[in-house]
């Protein structure tokens, strides 16, 4: 079976450009980037509709045809330079300034493991909401990400700060008197 190794490349997103984290703001070669490769946005067993409880979720065998079929995972810079290093490549025509980078087919063999546990997980999204009266079917939306991919919790902690000081003030605001028709 095939598998792809993903890692990003210092003179990408790393010490290539600047100061590595928790110096600067770019990913030091021990880090990971996370995300993933699929063509699907959102949750893969409701493809395009909103996941929820309740709602049509695929399973089983429908869920592993529309799964990616190439196991896929990442890796930090540090690990790729130890596998680029025993790549023994058989083309020559790789040029010079191309790195620990390789054209062609290689002597050597990787062994990848890749474990997924696809289950449905609860999620919750906190909602507000605010009536008005002259236009109760018209909305406004804020809201920040949950994760926390890059630098921890602080990723989406200061969004999420920002929307709390929105909801506090709004929330003294309302207390006061205040309407979204006017004062």
């Amino acid at each position: 079976m095939k598998g792809m190794i993903l890692y990003s490349d210092p003179s990408d997103s790393g010490s290539g450009k600047g100061k590595v984290f928790p110096n600067g703001q770019w990913l030091p070669d021990t880090g990971v980037q996370r995300g993933n490769v699929k063509s699907v946005k959102g949750d893969l067993s409701t493809h395009l509709y909103p996941s929820y409880k309740g709602g049509y979720h695929a399973t089983g065998t429908e869920l592993e045809k529309i799964s990616p079929k190439i196991p896929v995972i990442p890796i930090p810079y540090n690990d790729a330079k130890l596998i680029h290093d025993l790549i023994k490549s058989t083309d020559p025509k790789t040029p010079e300034d191309w790195g620990p980078y390789k054209i062609g087919p290689s002597t050597e063999s990787v062994e990848l493991n890749v474990i997924t546990d696809n289950k449905l997980a609860l999620c919750r999204n906190i909602i507000g909401v605010i009536n008005g009266s002259e236009e109760p079917d018209r909305y406004i939306m804020v809201g920040v990400h949950r994760d926390a991919w890059i630098h921890g919790a602080a990723d989406p902690v200061s969004g999420m700060a920002t929307v709390l000081e929105i909801t506090r003030v709004l929330g003294e605001m309302l207390e006061k008197g205040w309407s979204l028709e006017g004062p």
